[in-house]
C-alpha cells in the first residue's frame, strides 16, 4: 500500500492533501528506524517507478 501510495504522490505531489490519514500513514511508515535507515542508503532508489525501462511523460524511445 505505501508504495502505492507514494508513487501517486510522485505523480501528483498533492493528490493526498485532502486524506490526512494517508499522508500521516505514509509519514509514519517512512519514521520506523529500519526503513528511514533503508531510504537515506545507497542501496535505495526512488526511481524508475516501474523498471529502468521506465520513462515519464509521452516520448518513447526506440
Amino acid at each position: 500500500m505505501y508504495e502505492l501510495l507514494d508513487q501517486h504522490r510522485m505523480f501528483h505531489p498533492t493528490c493526498l492533501d485532502d486524506f490526512k490519514n494517508l499522508k500521516d500513514l505514509l509519514d509514519r511508515f517512512e519514521a520506523l528506524e529500519k526503513i528511514a535507515a533503508y531510504m537515506k542508503s545507497d542501496r535505495f532508489m526512488k526511481t524508475p517507478v516501474n523498471n529502468k525501462m521506465a520513462k515519464w511523460g509521452t516520448k518513447r524511445s526506440e
